[in-house]
């Protein structure tokens, strides 16, 4: 009886770790240093058949500077949400901005969304 407790709080202590602490899809740094981008996906529960996979995932974005203290971020449900596979990470330092899709961009600055 002790041993199959045992089994099932691993189990559950395993699944939580997986479910519950969010690990980035896919991190980039800046050429220069001083920003981290990392974008988060979440998984679907029920997938239906022709969901898409990964690029049909909407992403969270969030940009931090060097020293880990989050500058801004683009939420699942802002007006500027893209999905995974519209991902296109380009870093224009001298304009304070990284662009993460086609017309989508976060300032290095300030933080904000431009959509």
């Amino acid at each position: 009886m002790k041993k199959r407790i045992s089994i099932i709080l691993l189990i559950l202590i395993l699944l939580s770790y997986f479910l519950l602490i969010p690990n980035p899809d896919v991190s980039y740094n800046s050429p220069d240093g001083n920003y981290h981008l990392d974008c988060y996906t979440s998984m679907s529960l029920l997938a239906m058949p022709g969901g898409g996979g990964v690029d049909s995932r909407v992403v969270l974005i969030i940009l931090r500077d060097k020293y880990g203290r989050e500058i801004g971020r683009c939420e699942k449900d802002d007006p500027c949400a893209i999905f995974f596979g519209g991902l296109e990470i380009e870093w224009e330092i001298e304009e304070n901005i990284v662009r993460f899709s086609r017309g989508r961009t976060l300032n290095l600055i300030t933080g904000k969304l431009g959509c």
